[in-house]
């Protein structure tokens, strides 16, 4: 059984969007299900990560992490304006994944563009190539792997390197908790500012994130995006990558 983790995303200072639960993506079909299984276990999990929470370790920060949402097969991707911390993420030994001022889905940086829509829904364009599509991360080329919604491009200046990583909260508003601390070519820079409900007050405070590739406002992005038609197309970091399924395909 694959947990999946507690997962906020914030627009600016405001959520967007709560997941909790257990769920094998294998088991899924377009949207996520709560099972049995994971929702008498759920409780049991939450208590466990406020107790590790408490002595955060610093290992591991930097490893790169794929966002859980990323195996939903309608997540249309990150939007830049705002900043996602997946706080149980298995990939990370610290449970932190971030993703900070990112666009687009870190296992398909060139996108997949959108065609017509079907009662208001907007659907994916007909006819690509089975390379040109979006699939969930560690899948096969298959029709039934493909990410059903469009995809936006990631942008050349927020790749995955710079914006998308395992990191660990280094400060925060109680002062009796334990903090870890940044390790070399990493700030302690705060991303999230409040919630509404008790039970995610966990995650307000500042988090380590790589020295040099800080955002003060979004319009500072370049919108230079990845386009596998076009001169960015090509190797890091000058292009956005050979490879335009990075997760395993």
């Amino acid at each position: 059984m694959r947990w999946w983790p507690t997962t906020v995303s914030m627009n600016e200072d405001m959520t967007r969007v709560v997941h909790l639960g257990a769920l094998p993506p294998q088991l899924t079909n377009d949207e996520a299900i709560l099972s049995p299984f994971s929702t008498k276990h759920l409780l049991f999990i939450t208590l466990l990560s406020g107790f590790t929470s408490a002595a955060c370790e610093s290992g591991g920060v930097g490893d790169p992490c794929i966002p859980e949402d990323e195996y939903k097969k309608n997540f249309n991707g990150h939007n830049e304006n705002e900043t996602s911390v997946e706080s149980q993420s298995y990939q990370c030994e610290s449970r932190i994944c971030l993703a900070v001022k990112f666009r687009g889905r870190v296992s398909c940086p060139y996108g997949q563009p959108g065609g017509s829509s079907v009662a208001g829904v907007a659907m994916v364009a007909p006819g690509l190539d089975a390379d040109d599509y979006c699939y969930l991360p560690g899948t096969k080329k298959a029709e039934e792997n493909r990410v059903r919604v469009p995809v936006e491009p990631q942008l050349l200046d927020r790749s995955p390197d710079k914006a998308v990583y395992c990191s660990c909260r280094c400060d925060g508003p109680d002062k009796n908790r334990q903090y870890c601390d940044c390790p070399g070519g990493y700030v302690c820079q705060k991303l999230v500012d409040a919630y509404e409900t008790h039970s995610r007050q966990k995650l307000i405070g500042s988090y380590c994130i790589k020295d040099g590739t800080q955002v003060g406002n979004t319009v500072e992005i370049d919108q230079t995006t990845c386009d596998s038609t076009g001169p960015t197309y090509g190797p890091r970091p000058g292009g956005c990558g050979l490879d335009k399924h990075p997760a395993g395909i």
